[in-house]
């Protein structure tokens, strides 16, 4: 079963429903507050996590991935009422990640591999969120 660490600026309450799809889903912990992304990146792979889930879609990109055991998924926002419904979707997204790959997935259900050699990799798009003014 993959382990993924939801990122600080992901709901926490989306580990509980990562967690109906087969994934060991936890929530950040309020000791690892203030980790900066290198750090918080190596923290994730010690404490033996598969995947770093965040809505933080520079990650990836700012840290050098090459040789990480650990993928990042980018989350397009952090907000919960747009997240929660499209779990199976996420879900479906970090079972495609392999060590060291940076996937983003967008507003508009599109998701790439944004660190792969000759300017990434398109995945399958998903249905796209559902954003809406309250």
């Amino acid at each position: 079963m993959m382990r993924v660490m939801l990122d600080e600026g992901v709901p926490r309450h989306l580990a509980q429903a990562l967690t109906t799809f087969s994934l060991h889903a936890s929530a950040f912990p309020n000791t690892w507050k203030g980790i900066r992304n290198g750090l918080l990146l190596a923290r994730v792979q010690a404490e033996g996590y598969d995947v770093l889930l965040t809505n933080d879609k520079s990650i990836g990109r700012q840290q050098n991935m090459l040789g990480r055991m650990i993928a990042v998924v980018a989350v397009p926002t952090n907000w919960r009422p747009l997240l929660m419904p499209r779990a199976a979707d996420i879900a479906a997204t970090i079972r495609l990640a392999k060590p060291g790959d940076h996937i983003s997935i967008a507003l508009n259900g599109s998701r790439r591999i944004d660190n792969r050699p000759v300017g990434g990799t398109t995945l399958p798009p998903i249905a796209p969120f559902q954003v809406w003014a309250p």
